[in-house]
């Protein structure tokens, strides 16, 4: 979901799976009004079953610039990585609940976006990639589970027998 403002690119994420989710968001009048730099904020919900090892936001056609807060739901620590395109965060241990990048209306730092070379009505994209902590499953070998039949069928036959 997409809440932005004059200003402000609000984006909203949750979380249902490991797939990428992106779209563009459009220059609107007035964004350019006091420079080039929009107000970033997005809301992370999860909804999957595992928990978030970490989240990469990419943008295409724009540059992060000013660097904000991230505060974890779960209270989990996050480390922060930056780039002019890429804004990278793991959580140390895995995030369960969720995660609120900017000021999503607590007034903790923003993160800004540089829209300089933009013009009102230009689009820029923005995806977000969540990688979730699945387990692993151990599925037996196919001997272990013939040697096992194997053994329930010995005790069948040896259970007519007495």
């Amino acid at each position: 979901d997409t809440f932005s403002g004059i200003g402000v690119a609000a984006v909203d994420f949750s979380i249902f799976n490991e797939e990428t989710a992106s779209g563009f968001l459009v220059v609107e009048d007035g964004d350019l009004d006091d420079g080039p730099d929009v107000e970033f904020s997005s809301a992370v919900a999860n909804f999957a079953v595992d928990d978030i090892v970490s989240l990469l936001i990419e943008l295409d056609g724009a540059t992060f610039n000013i660097p904000g807060e991230v505060t974890t739901i779960g209270g989990t620590d996050a480390i922060v990585e930056q780039t002019l395109t890429t804004l990278s965060i793991t959580f140390d241990p895995a995030e369960p609940f969720g995660v609120d990048i900017g000021d999503v209306g607590f007034g903790t730092p923003i993160f800004t976006i540089d829209l300089t070379g933009l013009a009102v009505g230009d689009s820029f994209g923005i995806s977000f990639t969540a990688d979730l902590d699945t387990p692993s499953v151990d599925v037996p070998a196919p001997a272990i589970l013939s040697l096992f039949a194997f053994g329930l069928a010995g005790l069948g036959i040896a259970r007519r027998r007495a």
